[in-house]
């Protein structure tokens, strides 16, 4: 009952699901849309020191939580400390989850890249596009090999628990064609899910799915911001893999989104019968590539 009054990370769902390793600054990619260009914070070490982090995870009340989201920058750029920390936190019954573009390390050293894998619970491959030449100009550099193709000649055991990562952007990825056409493209291959996301952030290209799609969804805050979307009802069209949106709300996005009546009732709810409200997306629970932990840190 009343399942709309925990749907979303800032309803504190995630709070107690994990950590995250900021594993290193560095990419190979310049996105102007990436998340990673907000966090200020600069470390003192770049290249990701394993020992420390370890340390860090040891000293402090984090095996509990048992998943550890890897992300970066590019974390497949330190394959030999990827795979170490990787081998460390499984021996501690850790499960990882990593964010990549993969970059062609990854290509270079594919036995390595492999190990890696096989280590992890789940993996999020940043695609941008079906075409690898649209892909190129939202990533704002020139791929050194065909990502897409070493996408679709993944083993199958690797890509039965790979999501595939579209972020919408209005003047690349901005049509009704371009989503259904990203979906086809790899759909017949095997991925567990294919995910479009909304830009964080005010910028041009910012675009809503529903405005992309022409279609009418639930309010994100009330009933999700990350869901499943129905294919058939709203695109007339049955897809083999899942297809999962991610979607901003009123909290983050005023200039797009608007607070509706069942909104209304949440935070009423959480104001006057839970006695409190604010915003805990357990995201806080951050380790740096250096070890040091942020401010927000469990202790």
């Amino acid at each position: 009952m009343f399942k709309f009054l925990k749907c979303n990370g800032c309803d504190g769902i995630f709070k107690e699901s994990g950590f995250n390793i900021h594993f290193c600054k560095l990419c190979d990619n310049d996105c102007k849309h990436c998340i990673d260009k907000f966090d200020k914070y600069i470390a003192t070490e770049e290249k990701p020191n394993v020992v420390k982090i370890l340390e860090t995870i040891d000293n402090g009340d984090y095996l509990k939580l048992n998943k550890c989201f890897i992300s970066g920058g590019e974390p497949f750029l330190y394959m030999d400390e990827l795979l170490h920390l990787c081998e460390e936190l499984n021996k501690r019954n850790v499960k990882c989850f990593i964010n990549t573009a993969l970059p062609i390390t990854c290509y270079n050293d594919y036995d390595k890249f492999l190990r890696i894998c096989e280590l992890l619970s789940s993996i999020n491959i940043s695609v941008q596009h079906y075409d690898q030449n649209i892909a190129d100009i939202i990533r704002n550099t020139k791929s050194n090999y065909d990502r897409n193709i070493f996408i679709k000649s993944l083993p199958n055991n690797i890509k039965n628990k790979t999501t595939l990562s579209f972020n919408i952007i209005k003047s690349l990825l901005g049509t009704k064609k371009d989503f259904v056409d990203c979906i086809k493209y790899f759909d017949n291959d095997g991925f567990q899910n294919i995910k479009f996301n909304e830009l964080v952030g005010d910028c041009d290209d910012f675009l809503k799915i529903e405005d992309m799609l022409n279609i009418k969804l639930p309010s994100s805050y009330s009933f999700g911001c990350n869901s499943i979307l129905d294919t058939k009802k709203y695109l007339k069209q049955k897809f083999n893999t899942t297809i999962q949106i991610k979607r901003l709300c009123f909290l983050v996005s005023e200039k797009y989104y608007n607070c509706t009546i069942t909104d209304t009732f949440k935070i009423f709810y959480k104001l006057f019968v839970e006695k409190f409200y604010k915003l805990d997306f357990g995201s806080k629970k951050l380790i740096y590539q250096d070890g040091f932990k942020s401010k927000h840190n469990i202790t």
